[in-house]
């Protein structure tokens, strides 16, 4: 288990982009690259991981539109809606919550665009598509925190 912490730990850094992005990272830990990506999908499929992931800084992307869009979804249409609705490139998180008092929503989808009226089209196609008409759009108003959790310091 050891080893395996230590590799992990190793895998905690951002990839290079370059065709193979897991061959340097293989070969520091004395690995085949297919050794990796092999260790890599049994932390998965143990649950240990849940996915490697890319982090997009949005305004050096010339998306300067995000906005959060709360969605009012019957139980029985959740799951359909939800895959519906991640299916647009212009969702970077979706995710299901139990309503709170006051607060009836339940599914929520992370949009991002270049610009307000862009993130509104794309946002109505979203309700078009999943047979959606009750959700509000809050718009970011300033990014607090934009940081990956570091294993070193959680795994101590």
């Amino acid at each position: 288990m050891a080893i395996e912490k230590k590799r992990l730990l190793s895998m905690d850094r951002p990839l290079e982009i370059t065709e193979r992005p897991f061959q340097r990272m293989a070969t520091e830990q004395g690995l085949t690259e297919r050794s990796l990506v092999s260790l890599m999908r049994a932390l998965k499929k143990a649950g240990v991981i849940r996915r490697i992931g890319a982090v997009l800084r949005q305004e050096k992307a010339g998306l300067h539109s995000n906005a959060l869009v709360v969605w009012l979804v019957c139980d029985d249409r959740l799951d359909a809606a939800a895959k519906a609705l991640a299916r647009f490139d212009e969702v970077s998180h979706c995710y299901s919550r139990r309503p709170a008092k006051g607060w009836p929503f339940n599914l929520y989808t992370m949009v991002h665009a270049r610009d307000r009226k862009s993130c509104l089209a794309v946002i109505a196609r979203m309700a078009a598509r999943a047979r959606l008409d009750e959700y509000r759009v809050l718009f970011t108003v300033r990014e607090l925190k934009k940081e990956k959790a570091q294993l070193s310091e959680i795994m101590r």
